[in-house]
């Protein structure tokens, strides 16, 4: 498996395993990408609110039930038989069902995350359908109660092991082994599985009691070697720098991940802290929706950037990431369809490809070992 791939290459792949699986909170597609086109599993079903999100998944992943519903009525559906007696047979015989719950009352980049715990909120491209956000790991797990599946896969935020999170991965714990199910959790680490991104993520795995399998004998370790920023190839230019970043990177010094500590030393006042520096041997730093949140800086001269006499008396050029660079930092295909929106838009708030496909072939290995 690789960061760096297409569609069109990977769909001739498509379903040859006898590996079926479905997913809730499916954004645009990250999971699902993993699973199918990386591990050839076969798409069951997806759940999703999000018209835009759901508009990319539909343009790139082919699946036979999709679900625009919030997942409370899915799951009251499923529950009481309110779709066709064969949809009900086909999604309730499920191998995995993977779970995105929205992370963003738990992530540390959310200065007022704690602020909105408990508070129903508007989910944005929803037609102003309103959640308790953090509620929403809970509502998947009742949608587990109704399908059964043989494993569940829930990824979030490496956040939520934080103290004031924790509580809820105990709860979602519990009520999982109530179910039936032993359950482990797990923070995967981007540069340790081949990605190019420091991203880190916590999967919560789950694997049916009746299945006899000890969820332990699962293996997540891995050491791939580093993939700086210079080695990910890419066609297109970088983007120019914002009148922001140039206005601060004069003030660039030696050691400054940010612009975030060059405000703070010049002005007085930590702001723009998400725009940040990696240098050409670093692997990117995490991925957000933001826009030009990632700049690489070299010492001397390279045309491909703004080249900047810094007040330190050193020249630097400064290089924003092309898009090819941010698509394939997050393992997302080169050929994946955008529908003409922002490609941060779907790969920022997305699970790398990549990294669910790692996860899930792992679990595999040890659960399906015939099918694999």
């Amino acid at each position: 498996m690789t960061y760096d791939w297409t569609i069109k290459d990977k769909s001739k792949n498509l379903g040859t395993k006898d590996i079926r699986y479905a997913t809730a909170f499916s954004g645009a597609g990250g999971a699902s990408m993993g699973m199918q086109y990386l591990l050839g599993w076969q798409n069951v079903f997806c759940n999703e609110i999000d018209k835009k999100q759901l508009k990319l998944y539909k343009a790139n992943l082919h699946t036979e039930y999709v679900f625009d519903i919030p997942i409370q009525e899915l799951t009251e559906k499923i529950k009481n038989k309110d779709i066709s007696k064969y949809v009900i047979d086909d999604i309730t015989d499920l191998d995995v069902l993977q779970l995105s719950p929205i992370c963003s009352v738990f992530s540390v980049a959310n200065l007022n995350a704690d602020k909105l715990k408990g508070v129903e909120s508007t989910i944005r491209e929803s037609d102003g359908l309103s959640q308790v956000v953090d509620d929403l790991i809970f509502e998947g797990i009742k949608l587990v109660k109704e399908i059964k599946p043989k494993v569940v896969i829930i990824e979030n935020v490496k956040n939520m092991l934080a103290k004031k999170n924790k509580p809820y991965v105990d709860k979602a714990t519990e009520l999982l082994n109530d179910l039936g199910y032993q359950v482990r959790y797990d923070v995967i680490r981007g540069i340790d599985i081949g990605l190019p991104q420091k991203r880190e993520r916590l999967f919560i795995t789950a694997v049916r009691n009746d299945l006899n399998v000890d969820v332990n004998d699962i293996d997540f370790s891995a050491n791939e070697p580093l993939i700086p920023v210079k080695d990910i190839k890419f066609t297109d230019r970088p983007k120019p720098l914002t009148p922001k970043l140039r206005e601060l990177v004069p003030y660039y010094q030696n050691g400054d991940l940010d612009c975030g500590k060059i405000n703070e030393r010049h002005f007085g006042k930590r702001a723009n802290f998400s725009y940040n520096f990696i240098r050409p041997t670093d692997a990117i730093n995490t991925l957000t929706t933001k826009a030009r949140s990632s700049t690489v800086v070299e010492n001397g001269v390279n045309p491909l950037g703004e080249i900047i006499e810094c007040r330190d008396g050193v020249t630097r050029t400064f290089i924003p990431l092309t898009p090819q660079q941010e698509i394939q930092a997050q393992s997302f295909p080169l050929d994946y369809d955008f529908q003409g929106l922002n490609h941060l838009y779907a790969v920022g708030m997305a699970v790398p490809p990549l990294m669910m496909a790692f996860v899930a072939k792992r679990i595999s290995d040890v659960v399906f070992p015939d099918k694999v």
